[in-house]
């Protein structure tokens, strides 16, 4: 037809070519009973109705759907005029929009009962209820503009829906991750449409396949979930303690100082009582020193704690461990600012010896060779570092030669 044009929802009309037999059109359309009034023969005008038996015609997919029985089942033959497409009989030559509407009915279909605990059609399309720790009602209605084929759909009705080998497992593993991926946490009841499902169907499959495979390892997912996060608290906890543990006594510092500089005595000699306050001083020093030291080693038995978990996370749930490893990068960067605080405290304490050691220098020899022993001594705050650093690189590389030798 020259100009088609829709006069209802189920006739066409339009103007035949001249190159077309008008009678012989005319006669097919009453054969079939498609014929109507619009007719002309001067004028070539031809106005039919689409056929009424023998399958259903549709102008288009969406054409197709509107009836929401179609969102449930599909008729035996119809015709799809926008695709050309006519059903079964050029089923070998299917389009992709064709061809996702039957995966959708056939996902669909597996959902239904004994799938999901129950269906409703008591008004608007079908419903299907799935309960769990919440209710969640899914509305059977298939979207017409989003038809294209999805791989994981197909992936998980052939690996998981249809699989014989652990059916009742797969079939609760589905049904919970379904839930735990749409219900809304904050309430009782979540209504979604089935199109969400395909929207979200490669993270449903990804959930799906995780829980399977910690099944199979005689786990589940949201268990080794929970542990991790409560072993992740637990390390949290205690490399925050390492600091923590340790604040009065910190507070100590600035008093030390106060006291060392305020009991000292100005002579210009060696003054008994200014050594013994050095020596108090240097004792308080001393024992704090002690304590920061075992902080550190405190914050390091904490890190081989934190990597043997993770190495242990790897080995036993490798298909799932990528998953968690934001939460170890997390403790590492809480591990390394406890380890940036123990360090300032290590340089306060070693401070506040050199500036009561060169405090007392400074007031018991006279005034010009004071001012260069004091300068000397606060010298020894970069020695001081040097020295640790170098000390402990040493105490490390024989560390890591140690099990070659015992080897």
């Amino acid at each position: 037809l020259e100009d088609p044009e829709r006069v209802q929802s189920r006739e066409l009309k339009g103007k035949l070519p001249k190159s077309v037999d008008f009678g012989e059109v005319e006669d097919a359309l009453d054969e079939f009973e498609m014929a109507s009034f619009g007719c002309c023969k001067e004028t070539r005008a031809i106005q039919f109705g689409i056929p009424s038996s023998g399958g259903f015609f549709a102008w288009s997919m969406e054409d197709l759907l509107k009836n929401p029985a179609r969102s449930r089942r599909a008729p035996s033959r119809f015709y799809i005029a926008d695709l050309d497409y006519l059903h079964p009989d050029q089923k070998a030559y299917m389009p992709n929009q064709v061809r996702g509407y039957f995966q959708r009915l056939g996902f669909i279909d597996s959902l239904q009962p004994p799938f999901a605990d129950y269906h409703h059609t008591a008004s608007g399309p079908e419903t299907l209820v799935f309960m769990a720790d919440k209710k969640l009602e899914v509305s059977i209605n298939i979207d017409p503009s989003e038809l294209d084929p999805i791989p994981a759909v197909d992936k998980l009705m052939e690996e998981y829906i249809f699989s014989t080998e652990h059916k009742d497992h797969k079939k609760t593993i589905i049904r919970t991750c379904i839930t735990d991926l749409f219900a809304a946490p904050n309430s009782k009841i979540t209504k979604i449409d089935i199109s969400d499902i395909f929207k979200e169907a490669e993270l449903l499959l990804e959930d799906v396949k995780d829980n399977y495979e910690l099944f199979i390892s005689e786990f589940s997912f949201k268990k080794i979930k929970n542990e991790i996060e409560r072993e992740k608290l637990e390390f949290t906890i205690k490399l925050n303690t390492v600091f923590s543990s340790i604040q009065n006594q910190l507070l100590a510092i600035p008093v030390a100082l106060v006291l060392v500089g305020g009991q000292m005595e100005n002579t210009g000699s060696c003054n008994q009582k200014n050594v013994v306050i050095w020596l108090g001083g240097f004792v308080f020093t001393f024992l704090l020193s002690l304590l920061v030291r075992n902080q550190k080693n405190t914050l390091s038995a904490i890190r081989q704690e934190i990597d043997q978990q993770w190495r242990k996370i790897e080995s036993d749930h490798r298909p799932v461990a990528d998953r968690f490893r934001d939460l170890y990068w997390a403790l590492e960067d809480r591990h390394e600012h406890q380890v940036w605080l123990i360090r300032t405290v290590d340089a306060l304490v070693a401070f506040s010896l050199l500036a009561a050691t060169a405090y007392l220098l400074w007031i018991s020899v006279p005034h010009s060779l004071g001012l260069s022993a004091a300068q000397f001594s606060l010298l020894g705050i970069p020695i001081y570092y040097v020295t640790g650093k170098t000390y402990n690189a040493v105490f490390k590389k024989n560390r890591a030669r140690k099990p070659e030798n015992d080897s």
